[in-house]
């Protein structure tokens, strides 16, 4: 077989499954490779609209590793590799989803560690690959039926099994769905129970206050900047603001008024206790001279 260039993945370096009909065994495999590549571009660009409108989770389900190693021919193969890139080019939505639970100070270091294990994950599976593939000196036609040495086929399972389990098992039980997805999606309920039990996970008590989106945090600040101030300087209208101002406006009114009625009626009642004061004190003058006529009418009898 001849040498690959260093263009083509881990994988593929030690498949030789030439096609038939197809004279340089070097474009073969090359084309095996670089289909991969095909596949993960326009994977790369169609998750990167899918995710937003079903989720981080759910993309990583059209994954075709496994199915590259029972191609029945050529064609198949190439197929099944394309198809594999392709939901490959969807693993930056899975970084960007599960970046989301990881504390501030070390998501910078998980980002290094992910590209770490990258690089390990190749040298395993070069070591993989000289210890499942035997060195055959005669290419293995696949198309023709030559099944006797299926090497390949165990080498690419064993390639893609980790990523099927990992993500189909530990990454779609545990991990939730992002909580900023969502909110979105207007599911703020469903973004609040997520935070809730991460904070339950992690023992800790959950964060307090109601989970809102961006836009409606910076809706939520104008308003309040409109109530404050009345005569808001932004000219742009501002939904909700015009309403708590009137209202804030009415309620000072009533409060005014409700002030000058209760001072009034307060001056009703001095008033009516003064009159009251007042005709008490007239009584007891009449009273006070009826009695002291009588008194000088006795004196004169």
């Amino acid at each position: 077989m001849a040498d690959i260039d260093d263009s083509v993945t881990e994988e593929d370096r030690y498949i030789n499954v030439p096609p038939p009909n197809v004279e340089e065994e070097q474009q073969a495999c090359n084309l095996a490779s670089h289909v991969v590549f095909v596949g993960f571009l326009i994977g790369g660009l169609f998750w990167r609209i899918i995710a937003d409108i079903i989720g981080h989770k759910r993309f990583s389900l059209f994954l075709f590793g496994l199915a590259s190693a029972a191609a029945p021919n050529y064609g198949s193969l190439l197929l099944f590799r394309c198809l594999a890139g392709f939901g490959i080019g969807g693993t930056a939505q899975t970084v960007t989803h599960y970046t989301e639970f990881l504390p501030k100070k070390l998501r910078g270091a998980c980002l290094v560690l992910i590209e770490v294990w990258r690089a390990i994950g190749s040298c395993l599976a070069a070591l993989l690959a000289l210890g499942v593939i035997p060195n055959v000196p005669d290419p293995i036609d696949v198309s023709n039926g030559d099944f006797e040495n299926i090497n390949w086929r165990i080498y690419i399972a064993l390639c893609a099994l980790p990523y099927e389990v990992f993500y189909h098992t530990v990454f779609f039980i545990f991990v939730p769905e992002s909580a900023r997805f969502h909110i979105s999606k207007g599911h703020n309920q469903k973004g609040q129970r997520v935070i809730e039990s991460i904070a339950r996970i992690n023992l800790k008590p959950p964060p307090k206050g109601r989970l809102v989106s961006q836009d409606e945090k910076e809706m939520i600040e104008e308003e309040k900047k409109a109530a404050a101030d009345p005569e808001h300087t932004n000219n742009e209208p501002i939904l909700g603001a015009e309403q708590k101002a009137k209202g804030a406006l009415e309620r000072q009114k009533s409060t005014h008024e409700a002030e000058a009625e209760k001072s009034r009626k307060d001056l009703l009642e001095l008033q009516a206790n003064s009159a009251a004061v007042e005709s008490t004190g007239q009584a007891k003058a009449e009273a006070q001279s009826r009695a002291e006529a009588a008194k000088l009418k006795e004196k004169q009898l």
